[in-house]
């Protein structure tokens, strides 16, 4: 399984690739920190799920999420805030996130995510 993270902050993204390599073993991790580099890589790699900051550089995450999902509509989105509103989160929602986590209260419940997606695979 191939995911792609979109977040501009290191830390967070090797505390996913620790917490879900946990998980799972099989799981290829390819990181982003620009627009332009996420782009190339849905376009390379493919992903099965893209872990996405609400914040990440570039458009804003509304037309983030709907790039990828014209990318490949098979793609789960799993988007991470740590500041949103119930709006946003609807809208996130109706454009494609199939899972919203908040960034400080809900990253343990990533890994089992994974777990799931690839279970139904």
């Amino acid at each position: 399984m191939v995911i792609l993270l979109l977040d501009k902050s290191q830390h967070i993204t090797d505390r996913l690739v620790n917490y879900i390599s946990e998980a799972r073993y099989d799981v290829i991790f390819q990181k982003a920190i620009t627009y332009t580099d996420a782009m190339a890589m849905l376009d390379e790699y493919k992903p099965e799920a893209v872990i996405m900051d609400i914040n990440f550089p570039g458009p804003k995450a509304i037309e983030l999420l709907q790039t990828i999902k014209a990318s490949n509509d098979k793609t789960v989105i799993i988007v991470l805030f740590s500041i949103a509103d119930d709006f946003m989160l609807k809208q996130l929602k109706e454009h494609g996130a199939h899972f919203l986590f908040d960034k400080y209260k809900e990253f343990e419940k990533i890994p089992s995510t994974i777990v799931a997606i690839q279970a139904n695979r």
